[in-house]
């Protein structure tokens, strides 16, 4: 009978220990090789070759007192709904159906100081693609792609060059269900002024929407997220190199998000510098895994790799992950690339200060519960084993 006992406790043991080491999500096809750890991205289809696009030459329209677009789509205006732009452009192809979905692609469009196409109450479907949305003359509140309000139908946004606008891809007002994936978005802003926008902003119920596989440089933000719920993020890749200590913003930011993933995407360069690399705020149900985060250092090479199954730690500055009146969130198996043991963190004047020497460099401070189990239940078996012999 005691026999028995012991093999069941060993086999629920064991059984709660394996549930527990297996991620809530399944990891995509992303791999360790070295000190390096790859996104995955698809290779790009972009090009950024003006010859290579129709040069898109029609003027700005006026849509409130203070915006300019140059492609505008408002199916609650006679002058520019869907059905009678593309009657009389050949530049947007399709009907807006499921099966034959509006298609804007191959154009290069200069902005000139607006913005570069702005959807409006629209329920067709859309797919923007291989385009170049280019602004020489960047102003505040500009968009390269704008979709607002537009309900039943969808957007895919995808392989797209967006250049110098305060924000790349805002998607506001329950546009669902819809893509942005593959797309480069690049600032090159010298004033602190113009380059506070982010490369993609979701707000208010845009439920079901996914961002994959874009490449992001120099935004003041990767993404943000408010009031919407089931946004799956991954293999994304984000780089400052603009911001300094005082002024990077979270790279990802939730507020009132639920039920949604952020998975395999990776922030470097001054993102490292932010009071958070990542801020969940009244969130329910999200789950953070597989990300990485490069600390002070756009530089892959040289570093050490750390892996922790739970991140809602301090590093040796700054949290890390922070969860602000939320429930039921799940943060797991993220990886930290720390700088080398030479770094002395910012705003350290002793470089021994045992907040930052306690654990070794690239360490998430924090205990691996799944091995303090592991031990423990060995440990208990093995006294059980020798009481039986005895």
């Amino acid at each position: 009978m005691r026999k028995k006992n012991i093999v069941l406790f060993f086999f629920i043991t064991f059984s709660t220990v394996m549930v527990l080491s297996f991620p809530m999500g399944v990891e995509d096809t992303t791999t360790v090789s070295g000190n390096v750890r790859e996104i995955g991205l698809k290779e790009s289809l972009i090009s950024i070759n003006k010859d290579d696009y129709t040069n898109f030459t029609e003027p700005g329209i006026l849509v409130n007192n203070y915006s300019i677009f140059r492609i505008y789509i408002n199916d609650y205006d006679v002058n520019y709904n869907s059905s009678k732009t593309a009657a009389e452009n050949d530049w947007l192809k399709g009907s807006g159906t499921y099966s034959d979905p509006f298609i804007l692609e191959n154009l290069y469009i200069n902005t000139q100081g607006g913005g570069g196409i702005y959807i409006r109450f629209s329920s067709s479907y859309f797919i923007i693609r291989n385009n170049w949305f280019d602004n020489d003359n960047p102003n505040l509140w500009d968009d390269g792609i704008f979709v607002f309000q537009s309900r039943g139908g969808n957007v895919r946004i995808e392989n797209n060059t967006i250049t110098n606008f305060y924000n790349g891809i805002s998607l506001m007002g329950s546009v669902t269900n819809s893509t942005i994936s593959n797309n480069i978005m690049v600032n090159t802003f010298t004033s602190a002024a113009l380059n506070k926008g982010r490369a993609i902003q979701i707000d208010g119920q845009c439920d079901n929407n996914t961002i994959e596989g874009n490449i992001i440089v120099d935004f003041r933000e990767m993404l943000y997220v408010w009031s919407s719920n089931n946004i799956y993020t991954k293999n994304n890749y984000a780089v400052n190199n603009f911001f300094t200590e005082a002024d990077v913003n979270n790279p990802i930011y939730l507020r009132e998000t639920n039920y949604s993933r952020i998975t395999n995407n990776t922030m470097a360069g001054g993102f490292a510098y932010g009071v958070f690399a990542l801020k969940n705020t009244g969130g329910i149900g999200n789950i953070v895994e597989f990300n990485t985060v490069v600390t002070n250092s756009t530089d892959f090479l040289d570093t050490t790799l750390s892996i922790s199954s739970d991140l809602q730690t301090q590093q040796s500055e700054d949290n890390v992950v922070t969860l602000v009146n939320s429930n039921y969130n799940y943060i797991g198996y993220n990886t930290m690339l720390l700088p080398s043991d030479d770094y002395t963190p910012q705003n350290s004047e002793d470089p021994e200060d045992p907040d930052t020497t306690e654990s070794p460099k690239g360490i998430i401070s924090g205990y691996d519960f799944i091995i303090l189990i592991s031990i423990a239940s060995v440990t208990l078996l093995t006294i059980l084993v020798r009481r039986r012999k005895r």
